[in-house]
């Protein structure tokens, strides 16, 4: 993960008294408490069912498209993933769905600084 993953996150999104986290350290402690291991064997997700939207696209109203990020740029993209296996055995490990937001760079898309991205 990249600097900008380790940046700190504010629970509630608010600076509230959640206190900041750093994105990696949230990460790598859910991976440790989860039983994530037992996934390797199972298909999470599927590369056609990943929705690829622009800024633009989630204007329009009436439609089941995804809503727009608070966070969302003009130029960036937004990655819904619906997620196949979201339980092993009783525990749930993921919610029915993935959203990403991918920031342009000179090269390529890369995730936003995540300080504006809220946890639940």
């Amino acid at each position: 993960m990249g600097e900008a993953t380790a940046a700190p996150l504010t629970r509630g999104g608010g600076g509230g008294t959640g206190g900041a986290i750093g994105a990696l350290d949230h990460w790598r402690a859910r991976l440790r408490r989860g039983q994530y291991r037992k996934l390797a064997s199972e298909i999470v997700y599927q590369d056609p069912d990943v929705e690829t939207y622009r800024y633009d696209e989630l204007s329009v109203a009436g439609t089941e498209r995804p809503a727009r990020p608070a966070a969302m740029d003009r130029t960036d993209l937004l990655l819904r993933v619906p997620i196949l296996t979201t339980r092993v055995g009783s525990d749930r490990l993921f919610g029915d769905e993935m959203r990403f937001v991918l920031r342009p760079t000179a090269a390529f898309y890369d995730p936003p600084d995540p300080r504006g991205i809220q946890m639940p």
